[in-house]
């Protein structure tokens, strides 16, 4: 009968109407959920930027922090073999430029240049330990400075050194170690 079928399509409609209603309710609710997953990604993956960034200017801090104690250190070891041999160490030199550590014996000064490298990729150290001894010119062209300067290096950067001595033309630059 035409009202039996007019009834069940009413029925099957109804219940379309009601399944599609329960598949949008469910279609927003997994966006919703998505668009949170994403946006919670996104401060993640922001945080984690951030933490990273933090790290590398902290790295970069300790590095700086690693050059001062250095070049500290080089001046105190210097200082104390200075004393127990009753050796002048000069605090300013009569002469143009600030060596970090100047002796001075027989009315000689000898410099010792702390030298460390900027980060801890040592690849490019041995060039600049290069154009250092190439800089320390300024120095050799003073009266009474002896044409021997150190560049006294941490320890840990002799592995990557091949040459230890930079013969120049009226100079001599020697790499040696803080011990």
């Amino acid at each position: 009968s035409y009202e039996n079928e007019l009834k069940s399509l009413r029925n099957e409609n109804a219940y379309l109407k009601s399944s599609e209603d329960q598949r949008l309710k469910e279609y927003e609710g997994r966006m919703n959920s998505l668009t949170e997953t994403i946006k919670r990604f996104d401060r993640d993956r922001i945080q984690v930027k951030e933490e990273r960034h933090a790290q590398e200017i902290e790295r970069l801090k300790l590095l700086k922090q690693t050059w001062i104690n250095h070049e500290e250190n080089v001046k105190s070891r210097i200082k104390l073999i200075c004393n127990r041999n009753g050796v002048e160490y000069s605090e300013k030199v009569p002469f143009k430029g600030k060596p970090d550590n100047t002796l001075k014996i027989n009315e000689e000064y000898i410099i010792f240049d702390a030298k460390s490298p900027a980060n801890d990729d040592l690849s490019n150290f041995p060039l600049y330990l290069k154009a250092q001894s190439e800089q320390a010119s300024k120095y050799v062209k003073e009266e009474n400075v002896r044409r021997e300067i150190f560049l006294v290096v941490p320890a840990n950067t002799l592995e990557v050194l091949e040459q230890f001595e930079f013969r120049l033309s009226d100079y001599t630059v020697f790499v040696i170690p803080i011990e």
